[in-house]
């Protein structure tokens, strides 16, 4: 029931961000993460259907539009199981091995310090960063945090400063530990960070860039194929944020 709650807020985040209510949302969301408990079809393509039509009937009983909430639905089957099933689990893999390193300056820390947590963690979790992060989020929010990172690649070690705007209903502040699949200056970019927290704060994060849209000389924004995870302390909430992240580098480990 509390992960039909936390896809639910997240849901009628994204309905509201693109334009709908968030009531409608939220019940597309819940409807679909609950419907997601009765049945859990193994194919993809009907898999995505089925939640299309239960999260447009929850729209509609939220006074939406039904194509709204099949769009909600499917979203919350893609990317909250079907998503889970391949990626998620590498990411907790990798996130969980970090968590005994929350509060680590990965400036200062030793070579002992560093060679533990590479000892631990799988290829594709390039960089890695710890820190603390603050979300203030009740309807629209935005996050903040800082902390220091480390390029297990390149070496490069340095601190960071991140910020960014969205929703849902979290409210707290945390020690965080994570990691992205793409080098320290993709670290240092726009990325959606997806919260939900149930006494441990989980975060999925995929990275974002602005591609010009040839002919009207304007941008649009598209993902890059980064992405990574965090982990944290928080009481039960959930959030969708659109977050860019600073850094100060101050040298190379080898």
């Amino acid at each position: 029931m509390g992960k039909a709650l936390a896809h639910g807020v997240t849901g009628g985040v994204f309905s509201e961000i693109n334009g709908g209510s968030f009531e409608s949302g939220f019940l597309a969301a819940g409807f679909s993460s609950l419907a997601g408990i009765a049945y859990r079809p193994n194919n993809l393509a009907v898999g995505t259907a089925y939640h299309a039509v239960v999260g447009g009937i929850g729209a509609e009983l939220g006074g939406g539009k039904f194509k709204d909430g099949a769009t909600t639905g499917a979203f919350v089957y893609l990317f909250n199981d079907a998503q889970e099933r391949r990626i998620r689990g590498k990411i907790q893999e990798a996130v969980q091995a970090l968590s005994d390193f929350i509060g680590t300056d990965l400036v200062a820390a030793g070579d002992d310090v560093l060679n533990a947590i590479d000892a631990q963690l799988p290829k594709f979790a390039r960089t890695v960063f710890f820190g603390a992060s603050f979300s203030a989020a009740a309807g629209p929010g935005g996050t903040f945090g800082n902390g220091s990172y480390w390029d297990r690649v390149t070496g490069e070690v340095g601190y960071y400063d991140q910020s960014g705007w969205g929703g849902g209903i979290n409210i707290g502040a945390t020690p965080i530990a994570g990691f992205i699949t793409g080098s320290a200056q993709e670290f240092c970019c726009y990325f959606e960070a997806y919260e939900a927290s149930y006494f441990a704060n989980f975060g999925y994060l995929r990275g974002l860039e602005h591609k010009p849209s040839y002919g009207n000389g304007r941008y649009s924004v598209a993902r890059n194929g980064v992405f990574g995870g965090y982990i944290g302390g928080g009481e039960l909430g959930a959030g969708y944020f659109v977050t860019y992240t600073e850094l100060d580098p101050r040298g190379v480990r080898n």
